[in-house]
């Protein structure tokens, strides 16, 4: 049952993941483009969209806690082959914010989204960006990467960046532009993190690789 909407969706993301992901959908797909919001928790970018002008269907694993009237809203589990019970080619563009590093396939997650999707239909896919300079000074700490620490458990496949233009192109999407939410180097409030965040900046220079941004988010195109 659609529970009202006596406050707010809450974000399941980092800040300004919703902002960076409607510009891309911007510069790539205008509306009133049909989009599938993939995993849309209580509906905080399903709003953001239909309050752009696009034609927004809700997907989530959990329907009762969807908080937007006004957006139609379909149960899948995403971790399955959602694309046949959703409609294979039926959307100009998919939205799939920070749930691919949740699942233990993300090539056959790619596969689906692309499948979904009408040729020429856009993809816009956030994960958290392990090559970070922060992330690679925890896993020198620790052997954990950021945001997949022993309290994160429900991330489980971290998505380096090689990886998914790798998995992009095999399931038939052209990548078209990288952007990160914010590229301060973030590693914490304590004095060791802060330490950590001093020394981080130091060795940008040093180091290659997608090392500044805290989650990543692309557009591609489907071939």
């Amino acid at each position: 049952m659609l529970a009202m909407l006596d406050r707010p969706p809450r974000p399941m993301t980092a800040p300004g993941v919703h902002e960076t992901a409607l510009s891309l959908l911007r510069r790539h797909l205008g509306p009133p483009a049909r989009l599938a919001d993939l995993a849309a928790g209580e509906g905080a970018m399903s709003l953001q969209l239909q309050q752009a002008g696009y034609q927004v269907v809700a997907i989530d694993r959990d329907p009762t806690v969807f908080r937007v009237p006004g957006v139609p809203l379909i149960a899948s589990d995403l971790a399955g082959p959602f694309a046949a019970q959703l409609g294979p080619g039926s959307f100009d563009g998919c939205v799939a914010l920070e749930i691919i590093e949740h699942l233990d396939s993300p090539f056959r997650f790619l596969r689906e989204c692309r499948a979904l999707l009408r040729p020429g239909g856009l993809l816009v896919l956030s994960s958290p960006n392990v090559e970070s300079i922060a992330s690679r000074l925890l896993f020198l700490w620790n052997g954990r990467l950021r945001f997949f620490t022993a309290q994160e458990q429900h991330h489980i496949s971290p998505v380096f960046g090689w990886l998914l233009r790798r998995g992009l192109e095999e399931a038939g999407l052209a990548l078209l532009e990288t952007t990160y939410n914010r590229h301060a180097i973030d590693c914490g409030r304590s004095p060791k993190a802060r330490a950590a965040a001093l020394l981080g900046r130091a060795l940008v220079p040093l180091v290659r690789g997608d090392k500044r941004g805290e989650i990543r988010l692309v557009a591609a195109r489907a071939i």
